[in-house]
């Protein structure tokens, strides 16, 4: 049985068309067996048993560890990535690298198929994830992979006929070259609607490039500093961020909310929950859409931990976007030495001092929410995270009027339930893809 290879495979593969038959038996009990089998179709088409074909066996950690590296991988390619590249170019590149990752994973067990192609593994608990690479038609051929896991409790057999598929997550979910082609073209769109957009977005917004950094403390000795483990972290999408926070006048105009109060109209807008505050970007991004001021892939949302912090920087990777000494936050911001127990007015009339990028008020004046459940950090790198999936909290970036040094500074991390609302809140606009 054939199957169809993408572009890229048939320009690599030089008429050589691979195939795996994988049939696993249990996965998990003690002392199960693995059984596979592994074969390929020549390019006269008859099937050759792959002999001497090394298979790879992963636990959970292997699993997780190669999902983790993956994703970073995959993160950093697509920030790498120039318009006049071919698809073929870049998953080439991105498939030399993935196979790196791969061989640089410890694996649980490795074997060898026999002269007809079986190979079987003993596997003793958890979950597991079978790798294969196999060299065919000719010695330029680069190896085709296919990863899959299973969980303990399900037997089933597997048939891989249907094209070269990775894997890439702790669960069942497949992805296809064809897919990270699909994504790879998408990235290059997004490029370019990006570039249209630019000249077209709002003023009192700043575009932020793609990137990595490190997020996380510098592991110094202050007591309240906790959950900044440092890791790296690639963002592969540019997006806008407010140069300030959200203003009691920019949420009375979405609401059609009468101002009888206009010595105020400039301040933050306080007392707002998580869910207030998302309700915001959503009605900002119907008015805009209305008035045709926003493409149909944008809108507005709250920026995820990351995208806040890596706005904050600015390419910093000091304690401040300013440096070590928390005596310049007297030029920077509004905390507990001068906000005097109250926030101040954002906007053009903000006295304190900008970060490099223009995005002001980033340390004090008021908290901010950030899209995120509030959760421990990944040890290792990452390509734009979202936070933990699930929790009962909401991350709150940045301090307040009311905060402390150690408080106000790039990396720590407040966390409150959605419903809390308070002085010491508001928020601050992204303009981007949904997430």
């Amino acid at each position: 049985m054939k199957f169809e290879c993408s572009q890229f495979f048939q320009f690599r593969l030089v008429g050589a068309l691979l195939l795996l038959s994988f049939t696993l038996i249990g996965c998990g009990g003690p002392n199960e067996t693995i059984n596979g089998r592994v074969s390929y179709y020549n390019n006269i088409g008859d099937e050759v048993l792959a002999e001497g074909v090394s298979v790879k066996l992963f636990d959970e950690e292997g699993i997780i560890a190669i999902h983790q590296e993956t994703s970073s991988l995959l993160a950093e390619n697509l920030n790498k990535l120039k318009d006049e590249e071919t698809s073929e170019e870049f998953l080439e590149s991105y498939f030399s690298e993935l196979f790196d990752v791969i061989d640089s994973v410890p694996a649980l067990d490795v074997v060898e198929t026999d002269e007809e192609g079986h190979f079987d593994f003993s596997f003793p608990r958890g979950n597991c994830m079978v790798t294969a690479q196999v060299l065919g038609g000719g010695e330029k051929t680069p190896r085709w992979l296919k990863l899959f896991s299973l969980n303990a409790s399900m037997s089933v057999d597997l048939d891989l006929n249907g094209g070269n598929q990775l894997t890439m997550s702790v669960d069942e979910s497949i992805i296809s070259v064809a897919q990270l082609e699909s994504q790879f073209k998408r990235h290059l769109e997004e490029k370019k609607l990006i570039a249209e957009w630019k000249a077209k977005a709002r003023k009192d917004m700043v575009f932020i490039s793609p990137g990595s950094f490190l997020m996380g403390g510098r592991g110094n000795d202050i007591p309240e500093i906790q959950d900044e483990t440092p890791h790296e972290v690639t963002i592969t999408r540019g997006f806008w961020i407010g140069k300030f926070e959200v203003t009691n006048k920019q949420w009375n105009d979405a609401w059609d909310i009468e101002d009888s109060c206009s010595t105020t109209a400039s301040f933050p807008k306080t007392q707002v929950s998580y869910g207030q505050a998302q309700a915001f970007c959503w009605k900002l991004t119907e008015i805009e859409r209305g008035s045709s001021n926003l493409p149909k892939q944008f809108v507005y949302r709250l920026p995820t931990e990351a995208e806040w912090e890596y706005a904050c920087r600015a390419g910093s990777s000091t304690e401040y976007y300013f440096g070590d000494d928390p005596a310049g936050l007297l030029n920077h911001a509004y905390y507990n030495r001068n906000g005097n127990g109250v926030n101040w007015a954002t906007g053009e009339g903000y006295k304190m001092n900008a970060n490099p990028l223009g995005l002001y008020g980033l340390y004090g004046n008021v908290m901010e929410w950030c899209f995120d459940w509030y959760g421990d950090y990944p040890a290792v790198s990452v390509g734009n995270p979202i936070g933990s999936l699930k929790g009962q909290e909401r991350v709150l970036r940045g301090g307040s009027f009311a905060s402390g040094e150690s408080q106000c500074r790039s990396a720590s991390r407040f966390q409150r339930e959605p419903t809390f609302s308070d002085f010491q809140v508001g928020f601050r606009l992204v303009l981007s893809y949904p997430l």
